[in-house]
């Protein structure tokens, strides 16, 4: 687990250094550096794996056939 440690904190470091270089500003309270998973517009990632959100999903299959090519394009936007 050091080995791990270590590179995490390297890359962590890296990672750091270009936010301060592009000026990046983070706030604290809101920073977190290791988490089990995270949902990132209407995924969610995982150590394990990734898949599409539920709520996307259930979007997606009660959605009525299109009739127009403006109803392509909204469905086409939620779909993404």
């Amino acid at each position: 687990i050091r080995r791990f440690v270590f590179e995490f904190a390297m890359t962590l470091n890296v990672l750091l250094h270009r936010f301060w270089e592009a000026g990046v500003t983070a706030s604290g309270a809101k920073l977190i550096l290791a988490t089990p998973k995270v949902q990132i517009v209407s995924s969610v990632i995982s150590a394990l794996r990734w898949h599409l959100d539920h709520g996307l999903v259930s979007k997606v299959e009660k959605w009525p056939y299109c009739e127009s090519v403006t109803e392509v394009r909204g469905f086409l936007g939620t779909a993404g």
